[in-house]
């Protein structure tokens, strides 16, 4: 999802952000990606429209009823999502934000493991220090996201009556993949890093 500037005219709403320098406009996915508005209490879909792409840019025009960006919540889909499985409310918002969380320490995780197998790899003795300690610092980062993502839904059950489906499951697989971080990261075997991780290390 690129940071999208949001302008609101008479009527409409005109989202417009630049793409990743990884991502290829002329493809499928990119070509056929749609905006959407939806009331920002309620997660309703308030409009629906495709996404043009120009010079790295992508940008839609939406007419939602309201041309009040703080009432709304704006999305970006692939144009086979299916609509009634998109939740814009505030709590399907913030079960996004737990996602997020989740997906940034285990990536953290892993780098920290394909750090601390890389320093077996090298005869230099502050190299070897170098990555030990940089294995350290980011399997603690690991854990401090990781607790951030408890959190989350016990902020957000706190505007529940505790009883949304969704949020108890995501609090007893969060409480679970929690505790993940406070085992030493695998350095080697089927779960240990790949070559991949261990080149964006520095390794050569």
């Amino acid at each position: 999802m690129p940071d999208l500037v949001i302008t609101a005219t008479e009527g409409a709403i005109s989202l417009r952000g630049p793409l990743r320098e990884d991502v290829i406009p002329d493809t499928i996915e990119i070509q056929e990606t749609l905006a959407v508005a939806a009331d920002a209490s309620t997660g309703t879909i308030l409009a629906v429209s495709p996404c043009t792409v120009s010079s790295d840019v992508i940008s839609a025009e939406l007419y939602p009823g309201t041309n009040d960006p703080a009432e709304l919540r704006f999305a970006l889909i692939s144009a086979d999502t299916p609509l009634e499985a998109l939740r814009l409310d505030w709590l399907g918002v913030g079960l996004t934000l737990v996602d997020r969380y989740c997906r940034y320490a285990w990536s953290l995780y892993r780098e920290s493991g394909a750090l601390l197998a890389s320093a077996a790899l090298t005869d230099d003795e502050a190299e070897l220090a170098w990555r030990q300690a940089q294995s350290h610092t980011t399997r603690t980062r690991t854990i401090a996201a990781a607790r951030v993502a408890v959190g989350q839904p016990r902020m957000l059950g706190e505007r529940t009556d505790g009883t949304d489906e969704a949020l108890v499951r995501y609090s007893d697989a969060i409480g679970e993949f929690s505790r993940i971080p406070l085992e030493a990261p695998e350095t080697g075997g089927p779960s240990g890093p790949t070559l991949t991780e261990l080149l964006a290390t520095g390794m050569s």
